[in-house]
């Protein structure tokens, strides 16, 4: 009997394990996705502005990154919403 309920535990915590896993996964892909269009918006941008190419405007964006001590995805997003409202 203990078995039993101790083989049904595990086969529950188990099965609840890979939905988190799951949904972890699609909110990471989500985050990436959304990220990467920020970015290349961004470059976009950095291009146009500075008359650039795609790795200039990149390391641009990576040097901003790096001095303010934020996540180049956040960077992108902040430059794409400025732009934006301007």
């Amino acid at each position: 009997m203990i078995q039993l309920l101790a083989g049904q535990a595990a086969i529950a915590v188990t099965a609840a394990l890979r939905h988190h896993d799951e949904v972890t996964l699609s909110d990471h892909l989500r985050i990436a996705l959304s990220s990467r269009s920020a970015i290349d918006q961004a470059i976009g941008i950095i291009m146009a502005q500075q008359r650039g190419t795609p790795e200039q405007a990149f390391a641009a964006l990576r040097t901003i990154s790096q001095r303010r001590n934020i996540k180049l995805r956040i960077v992108a997003a902040e430059l794409v919403e400025t732009v934006g409202r301007a």
